[in-house]
């Protein structure tokens, strides 16, 4: 019988990368199979012969890691082959744009521009067309200095060059009031700071931290000393031992449980005790962030809540169940019907926009290390939790749901304390990284909400339309809603 291999594709910060695509050779170094990774960045490979084969991965942006060895055998499945992904190291560049008048505002041809960094070096050079415009192109991400030959133009500082990123209006003028306007008109003053992908990504992976954070949050006490307790493993690695668990967590036979979990719990409690400084800072950062948990000692960002709110309603909305093309194109399409669908995805674009914005705005590079451990730690416990799960003793299945055993571990109720926090970590995660997706997808787009466009971007045919995505992950927080949150 053939046997099959599966696993997952990840990310640093333990994301799933969708498109991987996960070759398969054997021994003598022939292909035998090739699949890509689903939306979660899992795979499976089946109809395999028995033997060793090599498994290599590839994705887009990221760095291929080494080949792993892996033996199928007879009838099995090889599960749990597991890769996680560095991101590519790729030269980062943008341009600079303007345009270049005299003292009565006619433009000046073959002034020359220059770009230069912080030591005064020059990073790049043209001179102004027949119009007084000129670009820098290919020029590596940082902030400039951008001036025109000559002492009469009044120089630009501080100018950014954003990766992909066109940084035009950079405009000089010897008309004094002209050259006002037209600074003041330039980016680097807009009310609205650039939006940051690297600090929006950060504060996308730091809210499904928190909220499995939150949902599983408790204290212990470990000797004289009160401890806070994350999902469960303080609880489970004393208790489990002391055998104070048996009444509320009955399993078949202690004994085996402790010998699956004991070295895993010991090194999770070990490493608990290393990220306790942590845990204050991640509920202030949930707080300021996202207005989550109970951190008094920090602003909380309160407009949050009502952007995200307002996206679940647009996303579970009967109007965007629809593929809106094809039922314009039925004879009966009800007119009314159809230009309300339109509107939402109008909103929708624009609510995105605003959560990207809120992500970039109080997001920071600075929880990247705190989101990678509480992500690998938080991974971790959750094998436990589920190893845990399938050991209770139980007619009811559900009670064997690692998040019923969860809520007895923290002494909490599941469907009011527990899930509406994993919901939000789980679910509510996917719809801020489809957000920062779409944003990504429309981003030299941005102003652009005509209908077709629209139409476009979150129903295109012949790909999952956005708007199926963002339901079935809306659907579910819909039906566990974190009460009081605002």
């Amino acid at each position: 019988m053939p046997g099959s291999i599966s696993g997952q594709v990840l990310d640093t910060s333990s994301r799933g990368i969708e498109k991987a695509k996960v070759s398969v050779k054997d021994v003598a170094g022939a292909a035998s199979a090739e699949v890509l990774t689903d939306i979660n960045g899992k795979y499976a490979i089946p109809n395999l012969a028995p033997g060793k084969y090599t498994v290599n991965v590839q994705a887009t942006g990221f760095k291929s890691p080494g080949g792993m060895e892996v033996e199928v055998k007879e009838g099995q499945d090889t599960a749990r082959i597991n890769f996680k992904l560095e991101a590519a190291q790729v030269v980062q560049t943008g341009s600079i744009s303007g345009h270049v008048t005299n003292e009565k505002g006619v433009p000046v041809a073959q002034a020359v521009v220059e770009v230069v960094d912080a030591q005064e070096q020059i990073i790049g050079s043209t001179k102004t067309d027949a119009n007084g415009d000129y670009t820098l192109a290919n020029l590596p991400a940082g902030i400039y200095t951008v001036r025109v030959q000559g002492n009469q133009y009044l120089a630009a500082r501080n100018v950014a060059v954003i990766s992909g990123i066109k940084t035009d209006g950079i405009d000089f003028s010897l008309n004094v009031v002209k050259d006002f306007l037209d600074r003041l008109d330039d980016a680097r003053f807009s009310i609205e700071s650039p939006i940051s992908i690297e600090e929006a990504n950060q504060a996308v992976s730091l809210f499904s931290v928190v909220n499995l954070l939150l949902a599983g949050m408790s204290q212990r006490r470990v000797g004289n000393e009160d401890k806070t307790d994350v999902l469960g493993v303080l609880n489970l690695y004393y208790g489990l031992q002391e055998g104070s668990l048996e009444q509320r967590l009955p399993v078949a036979d202690p004994r085996i449980l402790w010998g699956k979990v004991e070295v895993e719990l010991k090194d999770l409690a070990k490493d608990l005790d290393q990220l306790q400084s942590d845990v204050d800072f991640l509920n202030r950062e949930a707080k300021r962030q996202f207005n989550l948990g109970t951190s008094n000692n920090v602003l909380g960002n309160v407009q949050f809540p009502g952007l995200f709110k307002r996206y679940v309603e647009i996303g579970t909305d009967p109007l965007l169940s629809i593929d809106i093309r094809k039922e314009e194109q039925n004879g009966f399409f009800d007119k009314t019907k159809i230009a309300q669908a339109d509107d939402l995805l109008k909103e929708l674009k624009a609510l995105l926009l605003q959560i990207v914005r809120s992500l970039s705005r109080y997001g920071t590079a600075a929880t990247k290390r705190v989101n990678e451990d509480w992500a690998a730690f938080e991974a971790r416990a959750l094998e436990v939790l589920i190893t845990v799960a399938r050991e209770r003793v139980s007619k009811d299945e559900d009670d064997k749901n690692p998040w019923a055993v969860l809520a007895i571990l923290t002494q909490r109720n599941r469907e009011t304390q527990v899930a509406p926090y994993v919901v939000l970590g789980r679910h509510g995660g996917k719809l801020l990284r489809y957000a920062m997706d779409i944003y990504l997808e429309t981003q030299d787009q941005l102003d652009n909400f005509d209908r077709n466009h629209l139409r476009d971007l979150f129903q295109r045919p012949g790909q999952v339309f956005w708007t199926d995505r963002i339901r079935r992950e809306a659907d579910v927080i819909k039906r566990y809603p974190l009460l009081n949150w605002g």
